[in-house]
């Protein structure tokens, strides 16, 4: 058995589209008129959001180090933009353990019920790293776009495999979270 055959490996040229991430998210930042610290946070969870969409997409995981990583730059945000302690990062850990618990709540129900997985520990770590970016409106609004854009995933995987059982479809819903939680937090910003 050879090296490359024990696990699966992460995508081609994985850094090159992290480091233009990079640039366009902080760059995004930039040219709107926010203020540096932002910019870094913005060029940083750009890079980290395109590193978690494209393994998730392909190895069908998202790693701890990326979540930790997403958690740390979303943290030092709210503490060092924050006006107040209280209102940034004891507010922000609030509203972490309500869509943490709620998350939990869904993945628990959902493997009672169906007695299979359905939404993986993982994106229940991503829920917990992205949460203080956004207050709970714009959250729930990023859970519903990513969840649609599940439904619109099986809907074309269905269409172009027309014999595919939909049950057993995996959905990369943690690339679809990150995805919508990141733009919504960028929009967010520039529209303030």
């Amino acid at each position: 058995m050879t090296k490359s055959s024990l696990a699966p490996r992460p995508p081609k040229h994985l850094g090159i589209w992290a480091t233009v991430a990079t640039i366009l998210g902080g760059g995004t930042a930039y040219a709107t008129g926010i203020d540096g610290l932002t910019c870094a946070a913005s060029g940083c969870l750009a890079a980290l959001t395109t590193r978690i969409a494209l393994i998730d997409l392909k190895l069908r995981i998202i790693l701890d180090k990326d979540s930790f990583a997403v958690a740390g730059v979303a943290w030092t945000w709210i503490i060092l933009t924050s006006p107040s302690f209280v209102d940034g990062f004891v507010g922000s850990m609030i509203h972490t353990l309500i869509w943490v618990a709620v998350f939990q709540a869904l993945r628990f129900t959902y493997r009672r019920v169906n007695e299979r997985e359905g939404i993986g520990f993982g994106d229940v770590k991503l829920i917990a790293a992205t949460a203080p970016l956004l207050d709970t409106k714009l959250f729930a609004l990023s859970i519903s776009i990513s969840s649609v854009m599940g439904l619109i995933y099986v809907a074309i995987r269905k269409y172009r495999k027309r014999n595919l059982n939909t049950r057993y479809v995996t959905v990369p819903l943690g690339s679809l979270l990150i995805l919508t939680i990141y733009l919504s937090w960028l929009l967010h910003l520039i529209d303030s």
